[in-house]
């Protein structure tokens, strides 16, 4: 079972119906708006890597219990600025945590060769390859207060890793928590060209599986050289003082195999105990997809057989009261050629599948996607 990377994918700019099995709830009503790499050539121009791919939106309005397939930056500001080592190779971000009283950036040994980046259109040859991954480094956990606009006076770091994306982050008895997508190296990255992809995915691919870990930042550094400045009890998670204001900070895996994470965001910025998430820990490509639970460590997995899985995204029921009251949407792309996809409607807390809308469309793997409420 394989998915053609390269293949561009059909736009179709006008609504196409759904063909609904199962049962929408009626609050359920509002936009799926989904973005990923949906066109790899225009011209005599070619992209080499999926991330290279330039983006194609497709979306599912729900409207009374049914489902048809097809905002700007108001009053930004510049909340800080962090110096990073070194100016021309600065760190790949790609994603932040975010609590009440602070922000968490991950300066990780995944850097950009500036100079490359600035040639790379002149000697014909993609950003990716302007990327390279620094195992001998350590990584940055820069602490941000969001009352002062500074940065916190510790010295947080850990070892090398790779950061795509972070799953939440909260406050507790004095304490930063954040929980992240953790790579021990960029191999991921290295995978997704698109004239490797159909040859590593097709064999015993050498995979670095991704762990989700929990970090946890003390805001006082109020100890004994070589303490253990963590004193939460349900995490194993350390944070040792060290010399000149250092701490170092390993994490706790609370799973392996696991990607493109979402929450209740009503939750975001707070303590938590569901994520959801792909299911990668085979191949990058997720066949399924899993809600997990970070108190109990339990998983709950949904598996189609003969098909492909995007990130889930969780929509919390109006005036709900349990975190995980809602509904999980999901786009599932069909690997047999003559079936198309459908949006997939699960529950939020059992896991088990209420709904599915089937359009006879040639969806294309995408990365992200956004919820946008409508009128119930």
């Amino acid at each position: 079972m394989q998915y053609d990377y390269s293949k561009n994918k059909d736009e179709h700019p006008e609504p196409i119906k759904a063909d609904l099995k199962g049962l929408i709830p009626e609050w359920l009503q509002g936009t799926l708006i989904r973005n990923g790499p949906g066109l790899f050539s225009l011209g005599e121009t070619r992209y080499n890597h999926w991330f290279d791919g330039m983006a194609l939106l497709h979306s599912f309005t729900i409207k009374k219990g049914g489902s048809d397939g097809s905002p700007p930056l108001k009053s930004a500001e510049v909340v800080c600025t962090v110096p990073c080592r070194s100016l021309l190779t600065p760190s790949y971000y790609h994603s932040f945590g975010m609590t009440d009283n602070y922000f968490v950036f991950i300066e990780q040994p995944l850097k950009l060769d500036v100079l490359k980046m600035a040639t790379a259109y002149l000697r014909g040859v993609s950003w990716a390859s302007c990327m390279k991954f620094h195992p001998e480094d350590s990584t940055l956990i820069h602490l941000i207060d969001r009352k002062t606009k500074k940065e916190v006076g510790i010295k947080f770091y850990t070892g090398a890793m790779a950061v795509y994306h972070q799953v939440n982050a909260f406050e507790d008895d004095g304490h930063v928590v954040f929980d992240g997508i953790c790579y021990d190296d960029n191999s991921l990255y290295e995978m997704f060209y698109l004239d490797k992809l159909k040859e590593q995915m097709g064999a015993d691919t050498v995979y670095c599986k991704p762990k989700c870990k929990r970090f946890v930042l003390p805001l006082s550094d109020m100890g004994e050289t070589g303490e253990d400045l963590v004193k939460l009890k349900y995490t194993t998670a350390s944070a040792v003082k060290e010399k000149e204001g250092k701490v170092l900070c390993q994490g706790e895996v609370l799973c392996d195999g696991v990607e493109l994470p979402r929450i209740n965001y009503n939750f975001n910025g707070k303590k938590y105990r569901y994520s959801y998430m792909c299911c990668v820990d085979i191949s990058p490509v997720a066949t399924k997809i899993v809600k997990f639970d970070v108190e109990t460590k339990q998983k709950i997995e949904w598996t189609g057989g003969d098909c492909f899985a995007s990130e889930p995204v969780f929509i919390p029921r109006p005036d709900a009261v349990d975190e995980d009251d809602g509904v999980v949407l999901t786009c599932i792309i069909n690997a047999k050629p003559v079936q198309g996809g459908f949006l997939l409607v699960l529950d939020g807390k059992s896991f088990k599948e209420v709904a599915r809308a089937c359009i006879d469309v040639d969806f294309h793997m995408d990365m992200h996607g956004y919820f946008i409420p409508g009128s119930s």
